[in-house]
């Protein structure tokens, strides 16, 4: 397999470039502070699910992965996807927040 990337920091930088304005809407507005706050609370979930689920969070490049190592990260994500759904809804979390909260490192 390729060299994998962790996930967090790249997340940290998808935050912080809309605040500064480097990232934009398609149509060439800034993206609200409302949506970037969205942003921070699921960084913050990620974090407490990373360390307390002890789950390592990482990403590879699709593009140079062979159609074996597609197929692991495939079920990778699926695995992640299954913990992390479980995770919010052992902490109380209802229906609307953790599709919230899934549809955006998803």
């Amino acid at each position: 397999m390729k060299t994998p990337t962790p996930l967090l920091p790249l997340f940290k930088k998808f935050i912080n470039d809309p605040e500064t304005g480097k990232r934009l809407k398609r149509n060439g507005e800034r993206i609200t502070m409302g949506t970037v706050s969205n942003y921070k609370y699921v960084f913050q979930n990620l974090i407490l699910f990373s360390t307390e689920e002890s789950f390592d969070l990482r990403i590879y490049s699709a593009s140079k992965l062979t159609q074996r190592e597609f197929k692991t990260e495939k079920n990778y994500w699926k695995k992640f996807y299954q913990k992390f759904t479980d995770f919010l809804y052992k902490r109380g979390c209802y229906d609307n927040y953790v599709g919230t909260n899934i549809k955006i490192p998803y």
